[in-house]
């Protein structure tokens, strides 16, 4: 009888941590103001990288586009100044911006690694 009790105390307890664990990894949606949109500003670094810089930004693009629900408009990836910059609709909230700045910064994909310069709030105009 009192293995039963333990045993079934362990498995509460292994239950209850999963459950906590599940509850702290989840995806957070986050409330954005309705109409925004985001404008990602970044470079890339590449070595030897056959294809050149514009299409490096589109590859880094496309691998990290998917940590959000946000996507680009259909302008996609437009070099401006040196840099890059995708608007995306809806805007990106506090946690899709940090998984999305995780996934740009920390990743190096067939020698190309991004730097994220900012991510802007554009409100939506009446």
């Amino acid at each position: 009888m009192r293995r039963v009790l333990v045993l079934v105390a362990v498995a509460a307890a292994v239950v209850g941590f999963l459950i906590g664990l599940a509850s702290m990894t989840k995806t957070v949606s986050d409330r954005v103001p309705p109409g925004s949109s985001s404008i990602v500003t970044f470079d890339v670094d590449i070595r030897r990288y056959p294809h050149g810089k514009a299409e490096a930004a589109a590859v880094v693009w496309a691998a990290c586009q998917g940590t959000t629900h946000s996507r680009a408009t259909p302008d996609g990836v437009v070099a401006a100044d040196g840099r890059f910059r995708v608007q995306v609709r809806p805007a990106l909230g506090e946690h899709a911006r940090r998984r999305l700045l995780g996934c740009l910064q920390d990743m190096t994909v067939d020698r190309i690694r991004a730097h994220v310069h900012s991510i802007e709030l554009v409100l939506a105009t009446s």
